[in-house]
Formats: structure tokens, C-alpha cells, sequence
């Protein structure tokens, strides 16, 4: 069995040997089976080696882990009846075998960076990555850490790197170099990074001009590096090295100073050169300039020129055609040069300084230049100054663009015709107003523009003022480009000649439609207030307004009236063209306003407040409208344009005002629009609430010209009654003593009394209407017996009831007791039961007592001439009677100073009647 020094030394010499690692790895497995009952060797590449005889059984197997920088490479398995003694050693081997493993993985890695890097150094030639199977042959310089910060090892390219011999490297790098200690480190701002990496990060470490430190032993000179930084960690985690790959970039930097310095003595050179010279590589970035070059790019000097990128650089400026119109950079001379084209053509472009909106013209030669291969290397571009003459060139032109850029700044409509009136030129506004191009101006007029009832008269002043030169100036409608007329004013004026014949005229065009709209909005809405305010009939001024506001304000008006049943009424229709009103009597017949819509005159109606739909496409018409018929007469009615104003009279909807405009007119409303509707439909309003105001006191003069007439006669009627039997109560008092009789007198006092009674009645009637109206009613509540009161007062009944012919009745189904005023309550049991003695003289009248939850009831019912429905509801009203056909007397204020009474007591009363079948009063009271 050999000893675990020899095992080791001999492993050692095959690993460090020039040989594949598969070799490498049967070789070293055939030594151990030699001495051992067998070997195999599994490592990460998924291969397998194997070595030695067959393996019976019964041998033990031990698997050591090919582990390295805390990653697993495979397993060495050794077949022995006993070895305990050895463990050690093979797990130290496995240790080697797995760097060997992990060195081949880096040489590959390292050889890839290499790769990268002969790419990214184009002055350095590439070469091909050849040795990768030992650490000392890999062409990568790695240097090989302690967790401490000294070095374990260097291989050959590392010793390179720096000019230093294997002896110096043992004298003096291994036992004093720590590179956790280096100061230059420190200063080049890397050292942290280097800590990162002892830290367990693997990671790039960028270039830096690195001076090796004298303890090192290693020769005094600069170097440029960039490195990899690597920890190594065992199968624990642990690290137990650092590998650092560099990278020498000396080279590269010294071909970039020698570049720099070639291109110095080049701006020497070119220093004098009054023209602007550029070089341009293949890539299409600038590697060359001299001071004037740079200069005329806005650049202080050419290394500040060569410190910028391209993108910097170009974006600086806006490159323009001689036109003004973007110039293609990929169309520059150099551009060109770059693409091959051996002679580029001579450009003439503009340089616009985006930050000082400076111009600067140049004329730009430039010239390729090949190697010997044919290919081109680099383009040199030659800028030639040509802005001054171009500036002289421009000032020719400058009365000319002056006018024109006036003309193109104006917000009115600028054109310029010949003598013949044929247009020549018009403005950017003029174009974009009418939707034509130039071209399509040029010889034309405005006939094709002007509104076909402007054109005459416009057209005769136009002509008027060609034949004599005198000044033009007219109003008139110009069609826009979506077909909608705006007012213009319009003027022109001739330009002549010294000998003061015209050259040509020059006019504008400017937007007064706002002013025009204001000046007929005004004279609109004062004519339609004058027409509101001239009748007190609004109903007929209403339709006045509809007429007044086609065409002037819309192409179409309509009003609707809500009734007091909630009905909508068309009170009137008014459109531009007379056949369509019928169409649209007929419309609104058959799709009367849809009070559940969100849109149009049953939304106003219902919600109370405006609508405006400026536009009105056929899209939303069928997005809104799901029914085919009533879409295609929808669309036949034309309404493009739609506005809807409420009609409010103290805060009540009474109507709306509706508006439409249609394609015919080519007009829309705007808010301006809405505003002026909504004063319209304000003004109509006040119209409509005065005129309201002056009926209700025309009624009321009414009422009280009928309750003075009546009551003349209710106060007239007893007063002449006792008048009479105080007259024959004089007469029988002049006759002797005998033939006076008691019972002569006992009838006529009587009858007296009931006619002072009578009285009595009447005038406290009137006292409680005057309390009444004046809020003067006071109640003064206590305990009622309501079955006692009433009982009480159709006792008092009984006599008048059997002059009348009627039979009074009493049912009591309950037992009510109350808080309630008994005067007013019994006055107000008076009233009822008078009214149906009255209207029921010769049938019947009873009174029902009953109780239900929470109030007292007492119904009144007699069979006489009843009520008709429209009389119900305002029978209540004061000085209001049933009908006055009957001879019945009364002053029509019972009934009301009875309503008043109950809700005073928060009550209720209402009536059930039909007409000659009686009437059921209904009298509510809360317990």
C-alpha cells in the first residue's frame, strides 16, 4: 500500500503534467487501483473513469467529494477491504483533482475574456487562447490568494504582466506582497472592491493605471489593468482562496496616447486652416477635428469637440435644406464618403442652433479614405463658411418674407389678387379656413366661398371698387372648411404703381361672427322681451317667440306645456322649411316626449334643467334610438344641433323651449347659445308668472265681486225679513187693545229672532274669514266629549231640518273623547251639517261617529244635488260654492273656514260626491 506522501507526490506530478484532464484523471485512478482493490473517478463533465479488476462485493466503497470554491466537480470512490488510515489523503487528493477540474473551467472563462477583450482593443491583434489546461501555461495572468491577502501564486502571464523573473517572485512577492495592504490600491479607489472579492463576491474590477509597490521586488513601471476578482470556497462555504485574473490594457492606452499625440501635431497643422475640418470613422464617430471645425460646431476647442459623442454633438443642431425642410443626415458628404461613394456631391446645408437659434450655412465637401484592401478606413469632411453670403442673399428677399410673415401671422384671412381681382397668394389662416391648398387658390375668387346670400351685394361692391380703385370694405358669411358660415368683415386696398396704375390689391378677411352673434342675439332677445311683455296672454306670445326665433337664433323652435295632470302639449312648432312643420306635428305626435329618457324635451321637463348637443352624428342617433322606424324619421327631421331650455315658474316646470339646427344653415350651438336660451327661457318665465299673477287677481276681483254680490244678499235677506215683522208688529200695535191677540205676536217675534239669529251666523262667519286670513285663529284645546258635541249640535238642527224636509239621523260606532278646541270643533260640526241641509233639503242626512288608529271620524252624508269633480277640488277654496244655478244662499266660505280648523288641529276633511246621488264629508281628527 503505498504511503500517503508518495500517493500525494505522485498525483501531484500527474496533475501538474501537460495532459488532457481525462488522461490525467485514468492515469491517476490506475495508480490508486494498483495499490488498492480498485478505483473510479466521476467528475462534473458527466464522464467516468474507471480502473482495475472486477470488484467483488464484499470490498468497501468510499466516495470523496471532487468539491473546490464551494461547488461539487464529481466524486473519487476507492474500493479497499480497509483504509481508514488513509481518508486524509484521499480527500486532500480530491481537493487537487477538483482545482484541476475548477482550472479548466476558468482557463475556458479566462479565454473568453481574453477574447473580449482582443475585441473591445482594436490596436492590439487578436490571438487565440491555446493553452488552457494548467494554471502556469493559461495565457490569462491569475494570481492566486490567501483569505489573508497574501499571494499563493502567479502564473507565467502574470509574471509578464509586470517584467518580473520566478526568482523575484519567490524573494519577494510571496512573503511580502499583501494586496489587502496596498496603498496604491487604495489611492486608484479599487482597494474596496479587492475587499468585496476577500469578502466571497466575484465581480469586475475596471481599468487603472497601477504602479506596482516597491516591497514587492517587481520593477518600477506603470501599468494599465483591469481584473476579475473570484473567491474559492470549500464544501463547508468557506473561502479558502481568491483568484484574481487581470487584464493588461498598457498597451491599448499607450496606442491611445500616441493617437493623441498624432492628432496635436495634426491641429498644429491644420491650425491655420480657415475652413472646418472633421474625420469620421467607420462607426460614424468623430476621431478628428481642428480648432475651426470645432468652433463653427459651438465648441470651444477641438479636444472639448472630441470629449463629446456624436449623438451629443448632432443633437446640438437641427440640419436644414436650402427649403427649410429637414436634411437627411445619412445624406451628408461624410455620411456618404463613409457608404463608399468616392466623390460625394458639394451640399449646400444650414446648421440651426437649437439652443441659440443661430443659422449657419456651410458648403460641405468631403472624401473617403480606403486601405489597402479597399475598404474604408475613414471619411474627412471639409466645412466651408457660406453664411455671410448667404445673409446677403436673404436680405434681397427680406421686404418680400417680411410681408409674408406678417401675412402668415395674422389671425385674419390676408390675400393678394391682380387688377382682375383673380387671387394670387393667400395667407396660412386663409388655407386652413377654407380647406384649399395654394394651388387651388391661385386665379380663383370667393364665389366659391361667399355665402349665396352675401354674394350679390358683396359681389357689386368688389366690382365697384376695381373699376374706380376706391377702397373695398363689406360684410359678409364665408363657408369654413367643415361647411359652417362665419360672418367676416372684408377690406382691400389697391397697390400702384409710381405712374399710379394698380399693381395689385391686397385684402383681408377678419372673423366677426362673436359680434355678429352678439349684436342679432341682442336685437333677438330685445324683440322677443318686447313681444313677451306685450300681451298677458302668453300662451299667444309664446307662439310669437317660436316665429321670432327661426331663422334668426335657430332653424327650428318648438314649445311644450306641462298641464296641471302632468301632460305635455305642443303649443307650438316653427322651422326654416314650412313643409317640415307638418312632418314634425305629426312626429311629436307619434313620439311624444319620453319622461324616462336621460335625453332631450322629457328629460328637461322632468329634471328641470338645460341641454345642448353642439353636434348630433348619425351614430349617436342609433346608438340612442334602438326602433328602425322612429331612427329614419328621426334622421328625416335633420336636427344636427340641439339646445333645451326649462320653463320655471316659482320653482314649478311649466314647459321647455326647444331648439335645432340642420344641415340647410350649416349652423351649431355653442355655450354662448345656451346662455341666451337660458335668458329667453328666464324672460319667459316672468312673462308667463305675470300673466299667471294677473289671473289669479283677476279671479280674485272676481271672488270678490261674487262674494260682496252674495253676501249683499245673505245680509239683505234676514235684514229685510225683520224688517217686515217689525213693520206689522208696528201695524198691530196701532189697532184698539181688544183686537190686539197674543198669538199674532208670539209668530212674528219669532220669526224675528231667527232672522237676527240668522244674522248673527253670517257676521261671525265673517269675523272667522277675516282671523283667518289674517293668522289670527287661536285654539284653545281641553277635553271634548266629540259623541256629547255632536249629539249637541244636531239637536240644535232639528227644527231647521224639519222646515227643509229632511230627516236627521245618528250612528254611533264608537265612543271618541279628544283634545281639541270645542268652539271650533263644534262650529266647524255646525258648517257640514248646514251644507247637507242645505243641498239634501227633502232626503235624508246622517252623521256616523266611528274611531280608527290614532284619529276621530265623522262622516257627513246627504242625498241631494252632489258635487261634480272639477267642483271637489275647490270647494274648499274661499268664497267658493257648489253651483250657482241653485237657489241656495250662502257666502261660499263655510267649507273653508272648516279646512282651516281641522288642519289647525292637524286633521284632515275630503269629500266624495257624485253629481244628483249626494255627497260624503269626511271630517279627521287626531286623538
Amino acid at each position: 500500500m503505498l504511503e500517503n506522501a508518495v500517493l500525494l507526490r505522485k498525483t501531484a506530478a500527474l496533475l501538474a503534467e501537460n495532459s488532457s484532464l481525462k488522461i490525467t484523471l485514468e492515469e491517476i485512478a490506475a495508480l490508486i487501483a494498483a495499490d488498492f482493490q480498485g478505483c473510479r473517478i466521476s467528475y462534473a463533465s458527466g464522464q467516468s473513469v474507471a480502473a482495475g479488476r472486477v470488484h467483488p462485493s464484499s470490498l468497501s466503497q468510499v466516495d470523496f467529494p471532487l468539491r473546490a470554491g464551494g461547488k461539487d466537480f464529481g466524486t473519487l470512490s476507492v474500493f479497499s477491504s480497509s483504509f481508514l488510515e488513509e481518508h486524509e489523503s484521499f480527500r486532500e487528493l480530491a481537493l487537487r483533482i477538483a482545482l484541476r477540474v475548477q482550472n479548466e473551467q476558468l482557463l475556458e472563462s479566462a479565454a473568453s475574456a481574453q477574447q473580449e477583450l482582443d475585441r473591445m482593443s482594436q490596436a492590439l491583434e487578436k490571438s487565440e487562447l491555446r493553452f488552457r489546461t494548467l494554471f502556469e501555461q493559461s495565457p490569462v495572468s491569475t494570481q492566486v490568494f490567501a483569505p489573508d491577502g497574501r499571494t499563493l501564486a502567479v502564473n507565467r502571464a502574470w509574471r509578464k504582466i509586470f517584467n518580473v523573473s520566478e526568482e523575484v517572485v519567490r524573494g519577494y512577492v510571496y512573503p511580502h506582497y499583501n494586496v489587502l495592504q496596498d496603498e496604491e490600491l487604495e489611492k486608484q479607489g479599487i482597494a474596496s472592491l479587492i475587499r468585496e472579492g476577500f469578502a466571497g463576491k466575484t465581480l469586475d474590477i475596471p481599468a487603472v493605471a497601477y504602479r506596482p509597490p516597491e516591497a514587492s521586488g517587481m520593477r518600477d513601471q506603470m501599468r494599465w489593468i483591469g481584473a476579475m476578482i473570484s473567491p474559492i470556497k470549500d464544501d463547508t462555504g468557506a473561502i479558502k482562496e481568491i483568484l484574481l485574473i487581470h487584464h493588461d490594457l498598457t498597451e491599448v492606452k499607450r496606442a491611445e496616447e500616441e493617437l493623441r499625440h498624432s492628432r496635436d501635431q495634426l491641429n498644429v497643422v491644420l491650425g491655420g486652416v480657415t475652413d472646418g475640418i472633421t474625420v469620421l470613422d467607420t462607426q460614424g464617430n468623430f476621431i478628428f477635428a481642428n480648432e475651426t471645425g470645432a468652433q463653427m460646431c459651438g465648441f470651444p476647442s477641438a479636444e472639448a469637440f472630441l470629449q463629446a459623442t456624436t449623438a451629443e454633438i448632432m443633437d446640438r443642431f437641427e440640419i436644414l435644406a436650402e427649403d427649410g425642410t429637414p436634411f437627411p443626415i445619412n445624406k451628408l458628404p461624410g455620411r456618404l464618403a463613409l457608404q463608399g461613394v468616392a466623390s460625394p456631391p458639394e451640399t449646400l446645408v444650414c446648421f440651426r442652433s437649437r439652443e441659440k437659434r443661430e443659422l449657419r450655412w456651410s458648403i460641405i465637401n468631403a472624401k473617403p479614405v480606403f486601405d489597402e484592401a479597399g475598404k474604408v478606413k475613414f471619411a474627412i469632411s471639409i466645412f466651408r463658411d457660406f453664411t455671410e453670403r448667404k445673409r446677403a442673399e436673404l436680405l434681397l428677399e427680406e421686404r418680400e418674407l417680411r410681408f409674408r410673415t406678417l401675412a402668415e401671422a395674422m389671425p385674419q384671412l390676408v390675400w393678394i389678387a391682380t387688377p382682375e381681382g383673380q387671387t394670387e397668394y393667400c395667407n396660412r389662416q386663409c388655407l386652413l379656413y377654407t380647406g384649399s391648398t395654394i394651388d387651388e387658390k391661385k386665379g380663383m375668387g370667393w364665389e366659391n366661398f361667399v355665402h349665396p346670400g352675401d354674394f350679390a351685394a358683396m359681389g357689386a361692391q368688389w366690382k365697384k371698387s376695381m373699376q374706380t380703385g376706391a377702397p373695398f370694405a363689406a360684410e359678409y358669411r364665408l363657408r369654413r372648411h367643415d361647411g359652417i358660415y362665419h360672418w367676416h368683415l372684408g377690406r382691400a386696398v389697391p397697390v400702384r404703381l409710381p405712374d399710379g396704375k394698380i399693381q395689385s390689391w391686397i385684402g383681408t378677411a377678419t372673423d366677426i361672427h362673436e359680434q355678429k352673434l352678439v349684436q342679432e342675439t341682442s336685437q333677438f332677445l330685445a324683440e322677443a322681451s318686447m313681444t313677451l311683455v306685450s300681451s298677458l296672454d302668453f300662451e299667444t306670445t309664446l307662439v310669437t317667440v317660436t316665429q321670432l326665433a327661426v331663422p334668426q337664433f335657430a332653424d327650428w323652435c318648438s314649445v311644450d306645456l306641462l298641464d296641471e295632470k302632468g301632460y305635455v302639449r305642443r303649443l307650438s312648432t316653427a322651422h326654416l322649411d314650412a313643409e317640415k312643420v307638418a312632418f314634425a306635428e305629426k312626429f311629436y305626435e307619434k313620439y311624444p316626449p319620453d319622461f324616462q329618457s336621460e335625453h332631450g324635451i322629457g328629460a328637461i321637463l322632468r329634471k328641470g334643467e338645460s341641454q345642448i348637443y353642439p353636434l348630433i352624428t348619425d351614430e349617436m342617433m342609433r346608438a340612442a334610438i334602438q326602433e328602425p322606424q322612429h331612427l329614419a324619421d328621426t334622421l328625416q327631421l335633420g336636427v344636427r344641433s340641439f339646445l333645451g331650455v326649462p320653463i320655471i315658474v316659482s320653482g314649478k316646470i311649466l314647459g321647455a323651449l326647444s331648439f335645432g339646427q340642420t344641415d340647410e344653415s350649416g349652423r351649431r350651438f355653442q355655450q354662448v347659445d345656451l346662455q341666451l336660451a337660458e335668458e329667453l327661457g328666464r324672460r319667459a318665465s316672468i312673462a308667463i308668472e305675470n300673466a299667471l299673477l294677473y289671473q289669479q287677481a283677476q279671479n280674485a276681483i272676481r271672488l270678490r265681486d261674487e262674494f260682496l254680490s252674495i253676501a249683499s244678499h245673505e245680509l239683505r235677506t234676514p235684514l229685510t225679513s225683520l224688517q217686515m215683522q217689525l213693520q206689522l208688529v208696528a201695524r198691530h200695535l196701532m189697532k184698539p187693545a181688544e183686537m190686539l191677540g197674543k198669538e199674532n205676536f208670539q209668530g212674528k217675534i219669532s220669526m224675528a229672532l231667527r232672522q237676527t239669529l240668522r244674522l248673527g251666523t253670517l257676521l261671525d262667519r265673517l269675523l272667522d274669514l277675516s282671523r283667518l286670513v289674517n293668522g289670527k285663529l287661536r285654539l284653545e284645546p281641553e277635553e271634548v266629549d266629540f259623541n256629547s258635541l255632536v249629539q249637541e249640535v244636531l239637536g240644535r238642527f232639528k227644527e231647521e231640518a224639519e222646515l227643509v224636509g229632511c230627516v236627521l239621523h245618528l250612528q254611533e260606532e264608537a265612543q271618541v273623547r279628544g283634545q281639541w278646541d270645542k268652539i271650533r270643533i263644534e262650529q266647524a260640526i255646525t258648517n257640514l251639517l248646514s251644507n247637507a241641509l242645505k243641498y239634501g233639503r227633502g232626503h235624508p242626512v246622517t252623521a256616523t261617529l266611528s274611531q280608527t288608529e290614532g284619529f276621530a271620524l265623522l262622516r257627513v252624508q246627504d242625498q241631494g244635488i252632489g258635487i261634480s269633480p272639477e267642483n271637489q277640488k275647490r270647494i274648499f277654496d274661499r268664497f267658493e260654492r257648489v253651483s250657482t244655478h241653485h237657489n241656495i244662499s250662502g257666502l261660499g266660505i263655510g267649507l273653508y273656514v272648516t279646512r282651516e280648523i281641522v288642519e289647525a288641529h292637524k286633521g284632515r276633511i275630503s269629500v266624495e260626491s257624485e253629481l244628483n246621488k249626494g255627497s260624503i264629508f269626511l271630517l279627521e281628527l287626531p286623538l
